[in-house]
């Protein structure tokens, strides 16, 4: 999606007023704090409708912690919604996301507004959330997907795009213009070499690039946890594939360079300046393994 804007905590002075200037005007957007997993510390509005007097816009935004979403409609040509969301954007650059891992604690920082990614539909009820397919490949074959469509759950997909567990009654087909061959292409292309990956696809457009006729496939992320609430069989049909991969044993194990070797053997956190060190003298105990 096209970036509005892309700023790290150094680079902002004044917090409040800073972020505030960065913030578009009568466009939707999604900003969040980049340093930040989930959706914590997003705030999505879709802006503007209506006349040129008579304009109102939406914005959702998910706080700390957790789960509490809210929901407000606001007035673009009166209220300071930009204030408000300077405000809150401003309070993340001050907070680190413990919720994770150490080198989740060691990102700098920041903020990225860029262009809301929607479904192309034409639907008359606005622009709704793009579509987010949550790819599972095990052992390198794209097993299942799980079908999102913003705070909608479609349930879950196969490799053949059949249905193969619902959750909605909202949507049991695919839309006509996913292209599903070339989603599980992607899912399988990015989980090589693992015994299991999931891949996350938005397709869908730019909000500031409708005109466009192209429909986008996007990369949101991977991730090694499961994190979806699987129905019990396929649950178990998953967890029998992964372990069937390891019985038959037609793996090799690759050594991984990539992390010091007294990281991953003793459990050590790693000191902030850890790059700088390793890059100053290799044969610290902490580098040994990567350089």
């Amino acid at each position: 999606p096209k970036s509005f804007a892309l700023r790290y905590k150094t680079e902002i002075k004044v917090r409040r007023r800073a972020v505030k200037n960065i913030i578009p005007i009568d466009t939707s957007f999604v900003a969040k704090a980049s340093h930040f997993s989930e959706s914590q510390g997003v705030t999505i509005v879709e802006c503007c409708e209506g006349s040129r007097h008579q304009k109102f816009g939406r914005m959702l935004s998910r706080r700390f912690g957790g789960h509490g979403k809210v929901m407000a409609t606001f007035d673009p040509l009166t209220g300071d919604y930009r204030g408000s969301i300077a405000q809150e954007l401003a309070e993340y650059l001050e907070h680190a996301d413990r919720t994770k891992n150490d080198a989740q604690l060691r990102l700098t920082p920041g903020i990225v507004i860029e262009e809301r990614f929607v479904i192309p539909d034409g639907s008359s009820e606005g622009l709704l959330a793009a579509l987010e397919f949550k790819c599972f490949v095990i052992w390198g074959r794209f097993w299942i997907s799980h079908y999102r469509r913003g705070g909608h759950d479609h349930g879950y997909w196969d490799r053949e795009g059949r249905m193969v567990y619902k959750k909605s009654e909202r949507e049991t087909f695919l839309p006509d213009f996913v292209d599903w061959t070339r989603i599980v292409r992607m899912a399988e292309e990015r989980a090589k070499h693992m015994d299991l990956l999931r891949v996350d696809i938005y397709v869908g457009k730019g909000s500031a690039s409708l005109q466009r006729p192209e429909t986008r496939y996007v990369l949101s992320e991977v991730e090694s946890e499961q994190t979806s609430t699987f129905d019990e069989l396929l649950h178990d049909e998953g967890a029998r594939l992964i372990i069937a991969g390891y019985k038959i044993g037609n793996y090799r194990l690759v050594e991984n360079n990539e992390i010091p070797r007294v990281y991953f053997e003793n459990g050590l956190r790693l000191p902030s300046n850890y790059t700088e060190v390793c890059q100053q003298n290799s044969d610290n105990e902490l580098c040994k393994g990567r350089y």
